[in-house]
């Protein structure tokens, strides 16, 4: 089985598209102008793909490297349009706001990328538009970058938070059910080779079927854990597929700590077994 994480996508999130209603102002200036068609179209396009590209970062945003082609891709758009239309540098805060999710939430990098791109966009905007445009829309642009970018870092600095005490959670759960399924078998298994230990040299008999009924109590408790492993290995493909999250990357370490777990409990029932074996063999 490949160790690399699948890149599963999650459901389309379209309600973000609210956020994206400025960008409504990119068709200011052809109305302003009053020009032809072809222009209308060029505008409609871009506006097309930008909004494509940030949905598509969106539904990818647990991939880093995905996100950081959308992010490359966005910018190129953006110094492009900025460079036929003012209003085109509106596209910079949409890329911006992919800066988070591909540098996968890295606080000092992230905010160096994000003033990287105010910088670009006020270097652009000094070149073409100093002195035909005011001073609003530039100021309007730069804030609404690092307020992109910034808000982006939080938001997935929070879902990594929250992934992580989902993980947390889950280790718990696993932990539990496991002393559950095996907290009786031993139990009864240390019981039994109490006993065996007791009547020894008093019943030889008894001692030795005691031994056979730990016996059959730690291959119980193997066939309870593999069982409940196999329950939980498909309730959680299950979960990562209905979250739309790369099973194979998400889940290794999760099946590392049920693996450990596991290991633990059949250490432990193989040693109450060679103890009652060594007052066996001691008869």
């Amino acid at each position: 089985m490949s160790s690399h994480p699948q890149t599963t996508a999650k459901r389309v999130p379209w309600g973000y598209l609210v956020w994206t209603l400025p960008l409504a102002y990119v068709f200011w200036a052809p109305y302003q102008h009053g020009t032809g068609l072809l222009e209308w179209a060029i505008t409609a396009l871009t506006l097309v793909a930008v909004l494509t590209l940030f949905l598509t970062g969106l539904t990818f945003d647990h991939d880093p490297k995905v996100v950081a082609y959308i992010c490359v891709a966005l910018l190129v758009i953006a110094t492009a349009a900025l460079a036929y239309r003012p209003a085109a540098g509106l596209y910079f805060p949409v890329a911006a706001a992919c800066v988070a999710p591909a540098m996968a939430g890295r606080v000092r990098g992230t905010l160096a990328l994000v003033a990287l791109i105010a910088a670009l966009f006020g270097a652009q905007w000094s070149l073409l538009y100093l002195r035909s445009e005011g001073p609003v829309l530039p100021l309007l642009v730069t804030g609404q970058i690092l307020v992109s970018g910034v808000g982006a870092l939080f938001a997935v600095r929070q879902q990594q938070e929250l992934q992580r005490r989902e993980q947390v959670n889950e280790r718990e759960r696993i932990a539990k059910d496991l002393h559950d399924v095996l907290g009786h078998s031993l139990s009864s298994l240390a019981l039994k080779a109490e006993l065996a230990r007791r009547v020894f040299y008093s019943d030889p008999a008894r001692a030795r079927r005691d031994q056979r009924r730990g016996a059959h109590c730690t291959a119980r408790a193997r066939r309870d854990a593999q069982r409940r492993e196999r329950l939980l290995r498909g309730r959680r493909l299950r979960r990562a597929r209905a979250r739309g999250i790369a099973a194979r990357g998400d889940g290794r370490e999760r099946g590392a700590t049920l693996r450990a777990a596991r290991d633990a409990a059949r250490e432990r029932a193989s040693a109450r077994v060679d103890r009652t074996r060594s007052f066996t063999d001691r008869w």
